[in-house]
């Protein structure tokens, strides 16, 4: 029972990707709450709880393996805010290089995972 819940607190070892996964979780889930989720705390923790048996269910059907599924928790938080309506048309800058509307942001960052040499879908199997 207790997996259930943990396999979304672990973010990987200690590097460059995990600050990035801990600045997205930071940011985005308190963005999404004080803004999308203003004064509905309760709505933000059943969207939480209901996407993440949905991963543990999809993953338990397919038989993926993923041990953890804290990445797609993350990516599940960006994703939602960037097609929130009020952040689909802002302009953002990932790390000063290039401008792109923030409705694009979760494929700016799968991109870039891939041009770091990591997979698109970070599983953390030994």
């Amino acid at each position: 029972i207790w997996r259930l819940v943990t396999n979304f607190l672990f973010l990987g070892p200690f590097s460059f990707p995990f600050l990035f996964q801990m600045v997205f979780l930071c940011q985005y889930a308190v963005s999404l709450e004080k803004e999308a989720f203003s004064g509905r705390s309760a709505d933000f923790f059943y969207m939480l709880l209901v996407s993440g048996l949905v991963m543990v269910f999809g993953v338990y059907i397919t038989d993926a393996g993923f041990p953890f599924l804290s990445h797609a928790m993350v990516m599940l938080l960006v994703y939602v805010w960037s097609k929130q309506e009020s952040n689909m048309s802002r302009s953002m800058s990932f790390l000063g290089l290039f401008q792109f509307q923030a409705m694009y942001l979760p494929f700016v960052i799968m991109l870039f995972s891939v041009l770091m040499g990591q997979s698109p879908v970070m599983t953390y199997k030994n």
